[in-house]
């Protein structure tokens, strides 16, 4: 009996506990009243004063709960119907109490200058490229702005963090930190965690781990040695890795066949840096696949890729393909390199240490380092 009086609630946490119930309580029944006026059936008072409490503890301000009730879907959408004093008034008896706690994230400092940086070529892609294939304006892109700074820069910091490991060799994750638990917070407050997005967060996760592994077998396997013939890089997972690459573009849903082609033009671009810095790259893991013969190689998949695309494409409504086209085109107009395949001198694996060797005398490769392309992971 002592054992299990050890284990048991204290006194003190189920009073505390009873009476966080009642104080929810309260406020329930304080918005209630409240609505009652404007919504007399009581089938639909009780459940909506209580979704009023719940979506107040997550929004922890007044105008960011009036901004969510814009966007709600169901029976809460007619509370946007009210007066603006009677949603302050609903607002102040849901808050009665303590203030909920922030969410992590929403105040913790958990992304550096440089993943805001990172992610600037996204945020403006997805302003003046993804808006208008689904008809918006480029205004629009400001209604989401917070969470889409702050997603993208946490994708990119996660990232960031991820480049060092692989830089280093190292394949094992370290255990997860402030930023990976602030993105799922804030993901999940602002009722964005869904299946679809958990699957894509699940997907950089793999696509990680992959550029770990093939970073350290690129890093460590002489060509002839022994850990050469026990750990050959695979062509089926560098492709892998390539494909998972823009899994934060795909939370935003466009041609994933788009996005892994313009990483590929983002690698050919980036492939020196990257090999000086052990990152993944579709051409340097062709060339300790293939050695000699990996321009072909990729050459035969962009190939592949591209008619895939132009299926894709002539799938599309005829405005979204329309829609398309013109930012294609007005993308290729910002980028004079885009639109043209430029394959640079490939590096054996036998003269990549020679090549970071020449980049450390000359200081031309630091730890860590941005991205010439934005892209991520590149």
């Amino acid at each position: 009996m002592a054992e299990q009086a050890g284990v048991a609630p204290s006194a003190q946490s189920v009073g505390e506990s009873l009476m966080a119930k009642l104080a929810q309580l309260q406020r329930v029944d304080a918005v209630s009243r409240l609505l009652r006026p404007h919504y007399p059936d009581d089938s639909v008072c009780g459940p909506l004063a209580s979704a009023v409490v719940a979506e107040v503890g997550r929004a922890r301000t007044f105008d960011r709960f009036a901004c969510r009730l814009v966007d709600a879907d169901g029976p809460s959408a007619s509370l946007a119907e009210l007066p603006l004093r009677v949603l302050h008034r609903l607002f102040l008896a849901a808050r009665s109490g303590p203030p909920a706690a922030a969410p992590p994230g929403v105040d913790a400092p958990v992304v550096s200058f440089d993943s805001l940086r990172r992610a600037r070529t996204t945020l403006d892609d997805f302003s003046k490229f993804y808006l208008p294939l689904h008809g918006l304006a480029q205004v629009d892109f400001f209604r989401w702005l917070p969470q889409l700074t702050f997603v993208e820069a946490a994708i990119y910091q996660l990232d960031q963090d991820n480049e060092e490991l692989a830089r280093r060799g190292r394949r094992e994750a370290e255990a997860a930190g402030p930023t990976e638990a602030a993105l799922r917070a804030v993901l999940e407050g602002e009722g964005l965690l869904l299946p679809e997005v958990e699957a894509e967060l699940a997907a950089g996760r793999e696509y990680w781990a992959l550029e770990r592994r093939l970073c350290a077998a690129m890093l460590r396997r002489p060509v002839g040695s022994e850990e050469d013939r026990r750990e050959p890089v695979g062509w089926g997972e560098v492709l892998e890795a390539s494909s998972l690459k823009s899994f934060d573009y795909r939370l935003r849903a466009f041609l994933r066949v788009d996005e892994v082609l313009t990483d590929v033009a983002d690698d050919l671009f980036d492939y020196e840096k990257d090999v000086a810095q052990n990152s993944f790259n579709v051409l340097r893991g062709a060339v300790h696949a293939f050695g000699e013969e990996a321009p072909l190689r990729l050459a035969a998949e962009i190939g592949r890729l591209e008619r895939e695309h132009e299926a894709a494409l002539q799938a599309l409504p005829e405005g979204q393909r329309a829609a398309y086209c013109r930012c294609r085109a007005d993308a290729m107009a910002r980028r004079p390199r885009s639109g043209k395949w430029v394959f640079p001198r490939v590096l054996l694996p036998a003269q990549e240490e020679a090549h970071r060797a020449a980049l450390l005398r000359g200081g031309g490769l630091e730890g860590g380092g941005g991205s010439d392309s934005d892209s991520p992971s590149s």
